[in-house]
């Protein structure tokens, strides 16, 4: 998937595979990016501390509101 774009960051792997069940229960595919490695990953590996969340970017506003996350607020810095 060429799309995709970031939905947010998390501390730990833990707390990002949470939010990708959200998601993939509510019908939006997402990746994981833990941060520490750069590899981009669908939920295999160890908890690598900070996890990016990415998102396809057609299911982008349906994933913030999942997230309860407003747009400007889901922006990467």
């Amino acid at each position: 998937m060429n799309d995709l774009t970031y939905l947010a960051s998390y501390p730990t792997r833990m707390e990002a595979e949470g939010i990708k069940g959200l998601l993939e229960n509510n019908g939006v595919p997402c990746f994981l990016q833990f941060e520490e490695t750069g590899d981009v990953m669908a939920g295999v590996g160890v908890d690598s501390g900070p996890t990016a969340v990415y998102v396809p970017k057609h299911h982008l506003e349906e994933a913030q509101k999942l997230i309860g996350k407003e747009p400007e607020e889901a922006e990467k810095k």
